[in-house]
Order: structure tokens, then C-alpha cells, then sequence
């Protein structure tokens, strides 16, 4: 009697193993947008990306895509989402599991106005379904005629604690009469250092690595190109994302 028992609990136990083993194992169907802020000088075909991560790999494929929108919060400002494709970023380890990065480029309008989006918000409509998915600021200044009245050759930037930066150190030939200096919409400090015009950026609530800086001085403004000035393979462990399931 006691072997037979111990038959039977041996039998049973085999077959919980087999059904677990078989057990079709659940995907993980959900990405992580990063929030960050978009600050661009206009140019012909411009256009930007918003990064995301995945522990599915290829989680989103252009075939998958049917269109979109962005807007701000109140949708008072809104584009149709021209998406030119899908571009491949490093991987990134979060929370000890590996997570695929990508870049969902995005066409800006072809229009002579400038415009910003203090909350950028991406509508995806995929083939089964339909996200709204918030991806940080978008600031679009169409250009006013640019020339270069200080003389610059060269760029470098200082970052944060976080993926954000902190201080534009630009490299001059000689020293001009500095009127006023914007990031984006905001006007920022500067000063001069040694050889150099270093600009205080302004804080910022997502991540920052590239942008472009306008300088005005007594003879006219000179736009500092859209430029990254760093890259950080740590996003996901910043904390600026938004969590996302796709169905």
C-alpha cells in the first residue's frame, strides 16, 4: 500500500513538472517611452525621435503601424505623426532583465511657424489598437535669418547628475558683446570663460542631451546648431519614462 502510494504522489508530481515545463510562457507586451525634451531648429525634412524599451524585441514593426497624431495637453496644437521608421538604440538592463531600445522617428511639419509643446503627447494607432503615449516637450523654432556674428568653433557640453545637461561650453575665437541667450523658448545665463562662452542650461524635468541655442548680439542673432552633446546608455535607470502594455 505505501509503495503505491508513493507510485502515485512520484506520477503526479512528474506530470505537475510536465505541465509546467509545456506551460506556454507569457510575454512580456509592454514598452517604456522615454520623456524627453525636444528642442529643434527647423530645418527642411526635419525630424525627431522618440526613444522607447522593450522586453520584446522588435515589440513595435512598421507593418504594425497604421498612423497618429501629436499634440500638447489641450490639443490646441496637433500634426499628423508622419512616422519615417523604426531605428535600432542600445539595449539597456532595468530591473535585471534586458529591455531592446528604439527610436520612433517622426517627420515635423513643413511649416514657417514656430511652436511649442509643453506636454507632448503621441497618439499611435496600431492595427488592433490605439495608445496615447506621453513622451515629454517639443519646442520647433523656424529660423530667422542666421549668420555667425561670434565667430564659434566648437562645441562641448557638461551634464547633470541625470541624462540632462547642465552648462554649453562654446568655443570662440574672440570675445562680442553677448545681448541675450535662449535655449529653446527660455532665455538663459551665460558668461565668459577662458576662450570660451560658457551658458548656464536651464533644469529640466526630462532627458536633455541635444538642442539648439540662440545668441543675440548688437549686430543679429547666430543660431548653434542642433547638436547632442552627450549620449547616456543609462535612461531607463533615470526614472524619466512612462510604462505602457500593448496589447
Amino acid at each position: 500500500m505505501r509503495k503505491y502510494v508513493v507510485f502515485t504522489v512520484m506520477v503526479i508530481g512528474l506530470i505537475m513538472l510536465l505541465i509546467y515545463l509545456y506551460k506556454p510562457k507569457t510575454i512580456d507586451k509592454s514598452i517604456y517611452v522615454i520623456t524627453e525634451r525636444h528642442v529643434i531648429l527647423y530645418e527642411p525634412n526635419q525630424s525627431f525621435g522618440i526613444k522607447y524599451f522593450s522586453e520584446t524585441k522588435d515589440i513595435l514593426t512598421m507593418e504594425d503601424i497604421e498612423g497618429g497624431f501629436i499634440y500638447n495637453s489641450d490639443a490646441s496644437i496637433k500634426f499628423i505623426a508622419e512616422i519615417s521608421g523604426i531605428k535600432k538604440i542600445h539595449n539597456e538592463r532595468y530591473l535585471d532583465k534586458l529591455h531592446y531600445g528604439y527610436e520612433l522617428l517622426i517627420k515635423l511639419p513643413d511649416i514657417t511657424d514656430s511652436y511649442t509643446m509643453e506636454n507632448l503627447f503621441l497618439n499611435l494607432t496600431l492595427k488592433e489598437s490605439n495608445y496615447e503615449l506621453f513622451a515629454g516637450s517639443l519646442t520647433v523654432e523656424y529660423p530667422e535669418a542666421n549668420d555667425n556674428y561670434i565667430d564659434w568653433y566648437g562645441l562641448e557640453g557638461i551634464k547633470s547628475n541625470g541624462p540632462t545637461l547642465s552648462q554649453i561650453i562654446v568655443d570662440l575665437k574672440h570675445e562680442v558683446p553677448i545681448m541675450n541667450v535662449w535655449i529653446g523658448t527660455t532665455e538663459v545665463e551665460s558668461f565668459y570663460g577662458l576662450n570660451s562662452l560658457i551658458i548656464n542650461v536651464d533644469d529640466s524635468n526630462y532627458v536633455f542631451m541635444t538642442t539648439f541655442v540662440k545668441i543675440l548680439t548688437e549686430n543679429g542673432v547666430t543660431y548653434l546648431p542642433n547638436f547632442t552633446y552627450f549620449i547616456n546608455y543609462e535612461l531607463m535607470d533615470s526614472g524619466l519614462h512612462q510604462h505602457y502594455i500593448i496589447l
